[in-house]
């Protein structure tokens, strides 16, 4: 049987700190829209939210990690119960994997955890309804289809079986030569018959829509059940003085830190991503870093998803080098580029074309007085970048190359903020 992809419900997330971002909005997704030919832009839309509910019942679902955002999308936890059922019905699922993101709450996306990966194919009795028989016979989207216990195997129709190639079909191989007992009711199969070309019996078989309806007993919530949470974009700067609502002060009293490190690394946007075991529910104390056992709460630069846009403006231009991040040039520099590989610099560095200082008057007196000075070099030193570790400056030989072509450049290291 084919898959039908199911992208219909989802989603369990914590009343944390999506408080403040579930109204639903006009402009469904932010568009992060920068401009300059800088290697820190982002050409694509980014979700300001997504949230994940892995290892739980496909027919009960447990979303109450996010009661504070479903209670604004009903319809969300509708779909997710749907789907939920769809994947036990017809798939024969026990536990499923949830996920939404903010623009396209209405349509979350619900997949079984066996197809995922998330469990292995060793765990495969616990992702699929045992009751209903043997599993892991198909492969890929329908691992989870049983074959009935009546069999000795099933197989899929071969390119013979021109009248059951239709994905409603199995072959279901009987254990004995002759009077096998048929596959019962509920399954729909035609008469007991021989094989063709070898010895014994099968019978083909319909799959079934109800396979949740003789799955009985099954109702055990997986231990590996989590949820989890990540908010593309807060200021790195924040305050803990109005984090009072359930869960929301516990991440933020556990991300501080780190929210601390990223604004003086020159960072003003970050990611924000919790999560925990759905054992652990309600969770009011989050280990900072990431935990398979117990609620926890990370935080870092956003600048994967938003790339300059994330970084502080206060401190020079930053996107001019993906490798070092929200890294600034210096505002003394007109342009900086990095020499971490080049031979003519030892160690992590950055070259900085160092701004024009030279005053009019100068320049004037130069070029129209002869008590002028002797060159503009000696009238007027640069500025050099304020707290970095620079070679003396050289001049500009401006022999090759475009733009401006004045003044002096020089090599930087680069530097570990600290405010």
């Amino acid at each position: 049987m084919s898959r039908i992809t199911t992208t219909c419900c989802l989603s369990v997330l914590p009343a944390v700190l999506l408080l403040s971002l579930a109204a639903p909005a006009s402009g469904s997704r932010v568009s992060v829209n920068l401009t300059g030919n800088l290697t820190g832009t982002v050409s694509q839309l980014v979700s300001q939210f997504q949230i994940n509910v892995k290892n739980t019942l496909c027919l009960a679902p447990n979303l109450g990690a996010f009661e504070g955002i479903l209670n604004k999308y009903p319809k969300t936890v509708k779909a997710v119960q749907t789907a939920g059922q769809d994947w036990a019905n017809n798939y024969n699922c026990r536990i499923c994997h949830v996920s939404a993101q903010h623009g396209s709450m209405d349509s979350p996306k619900v997949d079984c955890a066996a197809e995922t990966g998330h469990i292995t194919s060793g765990n495969i009795a616990e992702a699929c309804f045992s009751s209903n028989g043997k599993v892991g016979w198909q492969s890929g989207d329908n691992v989870c289809l049983p074959c009935p216990k009546e069999c000795e195997y099933c197989e899929k129709p071969g390119t013979l079986d021109v009248s059951y190639l239709s994905s409603r079909w199995f072959k279901c191989v009987l254990p004995k030569d002759s009077g096998n007992t048929p596959v019962p009711e509920p399954w729909k199969c035609e008469p007991v018959a021989d094989r063709r070309k070898q010895r014994g019996q099968s019978q083909w078989c319909r799959y079934r829509y109800d396979l949740a309806d003789t799955a009985s007993g099954e109702t055990q919530p997986s231990s590996s059940g989590t949820w989890d949470l990540r908010i593309t974009a807060a200021p790195c700067n924040a305050q803990l003085e109005d984090a009072q609502a359930r869960g929301v002060a516990g991440i933020m009293q556990s991300v501080k830190p780190a929210l601390d490190k990223q604004w003086t690394r020159n960072c003003a946007l970050c990611r924000i991503t919790a999560g925990g075991p759905l054992s652990k529910l309600p969770a009011e104390e989050f280990k900072l870093g990431t935990s398979t056992s117990r609620p926890w709460a990370d935080s870092v630069c956003a600048y994967d998803e938003l790339g300059s846009t994330a970084c502080r403006r206060d401190r020079g231009q930053t996107g001019w080098n993906n490798e070092v991040g929200c890294n600034p040039c210096p505002i003394e520099c007109v342009s900086c580029s990095d020499t971490t590989s080049s031979w003519l610099f030892s160690g992590k560095g950055f070259s900085c074309k160092l701004a024009p200082s030279v005053p009019a008057k100068a320049q004037l007196g130069l070029l129209l007085t002869p008590e002028g000075p002797a060159s503009l070099e000696e009238s007027s030193p640069p500025k050099m970048p304020e707290g970095y570790d620079c070679d003396p400056p050289k001049k500009r030989a401006c022999t090759s190359g475009d733009g401006l072509c004045m003044g002096y450049k020089t090599r930087c290291k680069y530097r570990e903020w600290v405010d």
